[in-house]
């Protein structure tokens, strides 16, 4: 092991073994691959719609017809310009909805979250997007994310500070962190990379065994990130993605 690796502190520990790794990937892509066949043919029709790219084919006749006019964004316009006006709240439930405790914490987690949010300028224009995709796909999705950020304290040196008797897991002393960034984020994620189980009807997924979704980063952002193996990332590809 290098002097890198031995000075990286991974930020999560593996829990599943290399047979269960395997078994979720292969879910995973198979949830997904169900999930895309049943909505990305219908959502692309409705965008082509929605964008006027075929209400511009057709209007190339000499004579117009009703699929000619856009209803599909005028009635979608007005409906998002309808709630636009009105500042966004996240509403949280307990999965858990007997253990009183756990429902104040939760209830209590909500309060925190908004009042996170409530100066986020970015987050109407997320939620309008949403708004966007729940009536071009039915399905809108929006995830919680907690931006944490530190950097190391350092001495004049340019040495870390250490923290007085602790140490990582592998006996290395911990580095005392400067905090730069630490709020609440909300994540747009497109339709059509969610994952599910096939069986579930989004309408209830809080009774789904698991759900999840497709993360899309830019390599540059891999490639910097040290508690990944250098050696695996070095061989990742990326390919051109747009919303």
């Amino acid at each position: 092991m290098d002097e890198r690796a031995q000075n990286v502190v991974p930020l999560k520990k593996d829990v599943f073994d290399q047979k269960q790794y395997k078994l979720w990937l292969s879910r995973c892509r198979t949830s997904n691959k169900i999930h895309r066949k049943q909505i990305v043919p219908k959502w692309n029709t409705a965008k082509a719609r929605y964008d006027g790219d075929l209400a511009s084919e057709m209007g190339k006749r000499n004579r117009l017809q009703h699929q000619d006019v856009n209803f599909l964004f005028k009635d979608i316009e007005d409906f998002n310009s309808s709630l636009y006006f009105k500042n966004p709240e996240i509403d949280l439930i307990s999965r858990d909805t007997q253990d009183e405790q756990k429902i104040r914490n939760i209830e209590n987690l909500q309060q925190l979250v908004n009042d996170d949010i409530k100066d986020d300028e970015s987050l109407k224009a997320k939620i309008r997007a949403s708004l966007v995709d729940e009536a071009l796909s039915s399905l809108g999705v929006v995830y919680i994310d907690y931006d944490y950020r530190t950097k190391e304290v350092l001495d004049e040196n340019g040495e870390g500070v250490p923290v007085d008797g602790v140490t990582d897991e592998i006996g290395q002393p911990l580095i005392q962190q400067e905090e730069i960034e630490q709020k609440v984020n909300l994540v747009k994620l497109r339709p059509d990379n969610v994952i599910r189980p096939p069986y579930q009807m989004l309408y209830n997924y809080q009774d789904s065994p698991y759900l999840g979704f497709v993360d899309i980063v830019p390599l540059e952002s891999v490639k910097m990130d040290q508690t990944l193996d250098p050696a695996v990332v070095e061989k990742l590809k990326g390919k051109e993605y747009s919303e």
